[in-house]
């Protein structure tokens, strides 16, 4: 993503994205002041840093409130960061959907739809053919919690959820 600043970038994430489908369910919010870093760091950035999900390599990091045209790392992917309470749990959207027809549906039959909506299926568990995971086209997580209402929306969807990866906060 090279030569895009913070702000543009940051800008293409909805501000509310729901867990689930159901009526119950909680509601995701974008960390105003927090983005989230895959790769390596530049020394900046480090001093930013908030939590990191070391497996994964990203790091949540504080915005700089100075500087939101500040260029990010060539090859760097850089996300709007979620939270669903005030309890220090940090949430990056990976760009994936789960997706869970009606039990008499199958996912590979919604697939032309699907790619109407540029969304692609990347998974259906053996066990399960009436769900699996979902891409945007684009590969950019913005993009597809922006259309996870257009998927939600579809005949025969039952429920739709944005993959989800956590981190706690780091303690000072």
């Amino acid at each position: 993503m090279g030569n895009a600043t913070l702000k543009k970038v940051l800008e293409k994430f909805p501000e509310k994205v729901p867990q689930g489908s159901g009526s119950d369910a909680g509601m995701y919010r974008v960390a105003q002041n927090m983005y989230a870093a895959a790769g390596p760091l530049t020394e900046a950035m480090k001093g930013d840093r908030v939590a990191t999900l070391e497996h994964e390599q990203i790091h949540v990091l504080r915005l700089p409130a100075e500087n939101m045209e500040l260029d990010f790392p060539k090859g760097g992917n850089v996300t709007a960061v979620y939270t669903l309470n005030r309890n220090g749990t940090f949430f990056i959207p990976t760009g994936r959907l789960f997706v869970r027809l009606e039990k008499n549906k199958k996912l590979q039959d919604l697939a032309r739809r699907l790619a109407a909506l540029q969304f692609r299926i990347v998974d259906i568990p053996a066990y399960a053919p009436h769900a699996g995971w979902i891409a945007h086209e684009s590969g950019e997580p913005g993009r597809a919690l922006a259309e996870l209402d257009s998927v939600r929306n579809l005949e025969g969807v039952e429920n739709v959820e944005p993959q989800m990866l956590s981190a706690r906060s780091l303690k000072k």
